[in-house]
């Protein structure tokens, strides 16, 4: 029941924000089943403390779940362009040589 609920609760507003959030790494479909999970695990959560609606709630939940999403896109493209220079390659894979003085 509670999964219906938020399916149909929120099907546009999740459809909506995957649309616009470009994150490196992440399809459009990976961004939907992100906000899915997260909102299947904080909808029930909800108290309603100081007047806010579930609806604010939710968008909360949906924005701190991109933001999560772009630290984590951003920390996996540093490391993979240390790993490249760790080896001496570049970005491209071709060998880098050290600059001879």
């Amino acid at each position: 029941m509670e999964h219906d609920y938020i399916t149909t609760q929120y099907y546009l507003r999740i459809q909506e924000k995957a649309k616009y959030e470009h994150i490196s790494g992440f399809t459009q479909e990976e961004i939907v089943d992100e906000l899915y999970i997260v909102l299947f695990e904080a909808i029930p959560k909800f108290e309603g403390r100081n007047g806010a609606t579930e609806k604010t709630f939710a968008e909360g939940v949906m924005r701190k779940k991109i933001i999560d999403l772009r630290r984590y896109a951003g920390t996996k493209k540093r490391k993979t362009e240390v790993k490249f220079a760790d080896i001496g390659l570049s970005e491209y894979g071709e060998r880098t040589y050290p600059e001879e003085n």
